[in-house]
């Protein structure tokens, strides 16, 4: 062998021991990349088509997130009920005597109510002395199932130092025996032939001399009591004495002409309460 063959020998094993013997199922590491990535969005793919949202994958961004104003509140009923201002800014006598008027004006009774010697003892020592009535009163009229029943009551202190009720109440003609059932248990039994007394109601004709006839002792209600909350008026009478008194306030205005607008308004007050 000439030494140019040696030497082209010698070239032939170097290259070959350079050279990494591959096994016969080898692929090249980047191929298994790219067959891993396509396998990995194939199979996102095919989520996305059960969801019916089949997408492109974007990047998070990275702005801060748009806050959407606040939303009003609803109702179930989609509207929000509000108390007429002028209502509001009654006093509770002049609410108390909106109740009377409504009261008359739908057929309603005048109710005159005495207590026994131990309610009216307790209710001139309470803090409270009308919502602790009031309380028993209108538990006693729903074991009687007259449950909301349309009622205004006031305090009053009699000259002769005794403690009883007036008021109104909206009652049909059969539930009236059951008004006077649960009126006494509420006020607590007078026993004797004053019993038969105890609950006086008469149907009311003049809803202003009644008022002025529960009012006339009031400054001396009060020195009496601890207590100036002399009223109770029921939420079903309250809604309908509200419902009427925005009535006839708008009716007073709308009648108005604008000459005599301011005038007209103040009429207008003066003859609602």
């Amino acid at each position: 062998m000439s030494l140019e063959d040696f030497e082209a020998v010698l070239a032939t094993l170097s290259r070959l021991q350079s050279t990494p013997i591959q096994p016969a199922n080898f692929v090249h590491p980047a191929t298994v990349t790219s067959v891993s990535k396509i396998n990995a969005l194939s199979t996102q793919n095919e989520v996305f088509d059960q969801l019916g949202t089949h997408t492109t994958p974007q990047a998070t961004p990275t702005a801060p997130p748009v806050t959407s104003p606040p939303t009003a509140r609803s109702t179930p009923t989609g509207t929000v009920s509000t108390t007429p201002k002028a209502w509001l800014k009654l006093s509770p006598e002049e609410k108390f005597r909106a109740a009377i008027k409504t009261t008359q004006a739908r057929g309603g009774k005048a109710v005159s109510l005495n207590l026994s010697f131990g309610r009216e003892s307790g209710s001139l020592h309470s803090e409270n002395p009308m919502r602790n009535l009031s309380r028993r009163i209108t538990e006693a009229l729903k074991e009687q199932g007259l449950s909301g029943l349309p009622m205004a009551l006031h305090l009053e202190v009699s000259p002769e130092g005794r403690l009883h009720l007036h008021g109104v109440v909206l009652a049909a003609p059969d539930q009236e025996a059951k008004v006077k059932k649960a009126l006494r248990q509420g006020a607590g039994y007078v026993r004797g032939h004053a019993g038969s007394t105890q609950v006086k109601l008469v149907r009311l004709t003049d809803g202003d001399r009644w008022h002025r006839y529960i009012a006339k002792d009031k400054r001396y209600t009060l020195n009496e009591l601890y207590d100036d909350r002399l009223t109770y008026t029921s939420q079903s009478l309250t809604r309908l004495a509200r419902d009427d008194y925005e009535e006839r306030r708008k009716a007073q205005i709308t009648t108005a002409t604008p000459a005599n607008r301011n005038s007209s308004v103040k009429t207008a007050k003066a003859a609602l309460h």
